[in-house]
């Protein structure tokens, strides 16, 4: 027995992926108009909230496939929602002829959400168009040992367009909760795209894709593929492979020290705060906090540029020997990284 529907009226989208949390609130994300969205009931479904905004949406065409964003969502044992989708955010050109990555992100209440990040499959992938991505979350881990799964399709090579193009559906998997991924690894053998049917708007490769968690921690990916036309017609199926836990890599942001020019600025002096970055990608941003109670500051600039972070300060005023302790703080588009820094200011 089912019970009266329930209109939303205040959602516009597609994609639903219905979730419930421990409490049993319902949580929906779907994809809304030029972003991600998400609508919460509290009272089984009975009524909605208004909906909020789980991340922008920003695509490119995925160069002869029909492949629209819609996104991919799941939920750990404390009630964390997880939502993946394809996004080209964090590349030059965005939207026009960028490619597109797996981007995610999380929130606890379905209201609040953390910053999206991507899911990193560099080096291998970088710079191939990602789409379509099945997320599974392991129901039985949270935090930051919760295992997350990501099925996805990369076109090959880079740059491609229409028949020159191949998909390739590939799976990375995460036991930290999203901070660090294994190494990607192919489900089937690419295909032309011209293997799959024509629709109105694109090679129709269907949104047929997921992964689950198995018992033991394997992950289990769910995805189409498809093998040379023959005989007149397509040959298109849905596939399953069992994937045992894959080995976690380590981070690619490696920062070195903070240092400081002049060591003892004098009141009215600038200060340069620079921090050495290694493997850090393109949209990486600095962000500098200093803390000076018997010192005034004022930042001049925060920038990443040539595999270095700086923040410059302006020593408006302060007490002679005045310390003053502060963080570089570095963010790409997979990971952060800071380092603390600390002067002392000198008498005139």
């Amino acid at each position: 027995t089912w019970s009266s529907p329930t209109v939303v009226g205040a959602a516009r989208g597609s994609g639903w992926q219905p979730l419930v949390q421990p409490n049993g609130n319902l949580v929906i994300p779907y994809e809304g108009e030029a972003e991600i969205a998400a609508i919460r009931s509290t009272d089984g479904g009975r009524s909605f909230g208004s909906p909020t905004s789980v991340g922008e949406l920003r695509t490119s065409r995925v160069p002869g496939m029909r492949t629209p964003p819609l996104p991919s969502a799941e939920v750990d044992a404390t009630g964390r929602i997880y939502v993946a989708w394809h996004d080209c955010r964090f590349r030059a050109g965005c939207p026009g002829g960028a490619p597109n990555d797996i981007v995610f992100t999380s929130s606890a209440d379905g209201t609040r959400w953390n910053r999206v990040r991507r899911v990193r499959t560099r080096p291998e992938l970088d710079g191939l168009t990602h789409f379509v991505p099945g997320l599974a979350v392991d129901a039985t881990t949270s935090g930051a040992g919760a295992r997350l799964a990501v099925t996805f399709y990369v076109l090959t090579p880079r740059n491609c367009e229409g028949s020159s193009c191949m998909v390739t559906p590939m799976v990375v998997s995460s036991s930290t909760g999203g901070r660090t991924w294994s190494a990607p690894e192919t489900l089937a053998a690419p295909q032309s795209v011209d293997a799959y049917p024509l629709s109105t708007s694109g090679r129709f490769l269907g949104d047929y894709i997921s992964t689950s968690f198995a018992d033991g921690g394997a992950a289990v990916p769910v995805f189409a593929a498809a093998t040379a036309p023959a005989d007149g017609g397509f040959h298109q199926g849905v596939f399953a492979s069992r994937i045992e836990p894959l080995a976690q890599r380590g981070t690619l942001l490696r920062l070195g020290a903070a240092r400081v020019a002049p060591r003892t600025p004098r009141a009215g002096q600038r200060v340069v705060v620079t921090v050495g970055v290694t493997g850090a990608s393109g949209a990486t941003t600095v962000s500098c906090s200093a803390s000076a109670p018997r010192a005034q500051l004022r930042r001049l600039a925060a920038r990443f540029s040539g595999g270095r972070a700086t923040c410059v300060w302006l020593v408006r005023s302060a007490r002679a020997g005045s310390r003053v302790r502060g963080t570089v703080q570095v963010s790409s588009p997979e990971e952060d990284g800071a380092r603390p820094f600390s002067f002392r200011v000198r008498a005139r």
